[in-house]
């Protein structure tokens, strides 16, 4: 076979090969993007709503009083925490692994990152500002999901590409399988046959 063909459609292939793994790669870079995001809005939403049920609750209790809830029943649960406080700066009620010190001293959306770790903390008070509730998650939940969802996503790619790779291989030896007919034909002629092909 000729050198130069041989090469031509390695050039070819290359160039397809090469523009479609970018494509790909691009699309998968969009949908891990935009699939953190998603998981930070529907993680944020379930701080707040948690939130707001232990400030509904904790208006219901009488008394002013400092319990701590029983050791963690669910793996996640070790990496979440709140806190709720009076107006007065006084420590009401927490979860088993949350410091006596607030976990923020921000109200609303809140991160945090030391030797505890990278912390998402949302803080309410409530409507008459007599109590606030303060909600934590480590942040290694969300990677964590985000890093699964990443590795779901990638997987379809390496086993996908290499069958892609093999079907433009064939596809285009068959779609220039004409023209190796009519290199052949040439290949074979005397320098001093013009006639055409």
């Amino acid at each position: 076979m000729n050198t130069a063909w041989f090469s031509l459609r390695r050039r070819l292939l290359l160039t397809l090969l090469v523009g479609l793994s970018a494509c790909w790669l691009g699309m998968l870079v969009v949908s891990y993007v935009d699939a953190h995001h998603e998981i930070d809005e529907l993680f944020d939403a379930q701080m707040a709503q948690a939130a707001q049920a232990l400030l509904a609750l904790a208006g219901q209790e009488e008394g002013e009083h400092i319990e701590e809830i029983g050791a963690a029943a669910h793996k996640y649960q070790r990496r979440l925490r709140f806190q709720i406080w009076n107006a007065r700066g006084n420590l009401l009620l927490r979860s088993n692994d949350a410091p006596a010190t607030p976990l923020t001293t921000t109200d609303g959306f809140s991160e945090t990152r030391g030797d505890a770790g990278h912390w998402r903390h949302f803080s309410q008070w409530s409507g008459d500002g007599s109590l606030q509730v303060q909600v934590s998650e480590n942040h290694r939940i969300r990677d964590e999901l985000v890093g699964h969802i990443a590795w779901r996503l990638l997987l379809p790619a390496l086993f996908g590409l290499p069958l892609l790779g093999l079907w433009i291989w064939l596809a285009t030896r068959q779609g220039l399988a004409t023209l190796d007919g009519v290199a052949a034909q040439i290949a074979l002629r005397h320098p001093q046959q013009l006639h055409a092909v």
